[in-house]
């Protein structure tokens, strides 16, 4: 998965994420991979019988705010800009990252961001897959060159 697809968008030196990315830390949360998200839906649609009546609310390892890290793995001063819910569903309509029916599906999850759901790490990853969920930081890792601004483009 690249920075785009999972609603990140470098804009110059700045972070352009889904609302309630804040540097204060009612807004951190714990990121959680779509690659993690398949593989618990794979496990438990591949054994149905472990899995009858449980519900899952897969997240990251830990709570943290995304500039922090981009920060981090590029070695640029990254900030976060916080975007209104309904410009960052029409900015990634806009963008072609999702299609324009899928604009009500994006509002289930922002609004789960803005409140706070999500914030506070769990094992369910591990539990269902046998697996560590993956860290923001290896994700951002694997993915430095999406957020690293070469000089005189972007807007630099």
């Amino acid at each position: 998965m690249v920075a785009a697809e999972c609603g990140r968008e470098c804009v110059g030196r700045a972070v352009a994420d889904a609302p309630g990315d804040a540097r204060h830390a009612e807004f951190a949360r714990a990121f959680v991979e779509a690659a993690d998200i398949a593989a618990v839906a794979a496990e438990t649609l591949l054994a149905p019988e472990f899995h009858d009546g449980a519900l899952y609310a897969p997240t990251g390892p830990q709570a943290l705010t995304v500039a922090d890290i981009i920060t981090a793995v590029t070695g640029q001063s990254v900030t976060h800009q916080d975007l209104d819910a309904e410009a960052w569903i029409g900015g990634a309509v806009a963008a072609g990252i999702v299609p324009d029916d899928y604009a009500v599906m994006l509002r289930w999850p922002t609004g789960t961001i803005i409140t706070g759901h999500g914030s506070t790490p769990n094992d369910d990853i591990e539990k269902v897959t046998g697996q560590k969920a993956t860290s923001f930081h290896e994700f951002a890792q694997r993915n430095a060159h999406a957020w690293t601004v070469v000089t005189g483009t972007r807007g630099s």
